[in-house]
């Protein structure tokens, strides 16, 4: 699994689980936390997920 980042909600790690960029701690805990891969016909690369952990926001997405 690629990481991501960390949890805002809970602090584990946040891994590419697929269709989603998702926190470890789903298995055993009730987070529940994660960032679809896509959104509006657009797809959320994993640079643009670790910019909404870390900022809060992404770049301008084109066409969107």
């Amino acid at each position: 699994m690629r990481y991501i980042g960390k949890c805002p909600l809970c602090g584990e790690d946040i891994v590419d689980k697929g269709k989603v960029y998702g926190c470890t701690a789903y298995d055993y805990t009730d987070c529940g936390f994660m960032i679809p891969k896509e959104k509006g016909k657009k797809n959320i690369t994993p640079i643009m997920a670790k910019q909404l952990l870390n900022e809060g926001k992404t770049n301008k997405v084109k066409n969107f």
